[in-house]
């Protein structure tokens, strides 16, 4: 899933129970910028964790 200003607690329930990865404007900037979509995505798994 892509949201631009984050995700509701319902949309990251969704997420969780189909088993997406939720693409947020962070990672879209990274690969925008030449970072390879997956390494962005663990990139951000990273950040949002600490």
């Amino acid at each position: 899933m892509i949201g631009l200003n984050g995700f509701t607690r319902d949309d990251t329930a969704f997420a969780a129970r189909h088993d997406l990865i939720l693409i947020d404007r962070h990672i879209l900037t990274s690969w925008a910028h030449g970072t390879y979509l997956y390494d962005a995505i663990e990139e951000n798994q990273h950040r949002t964790a600490a």
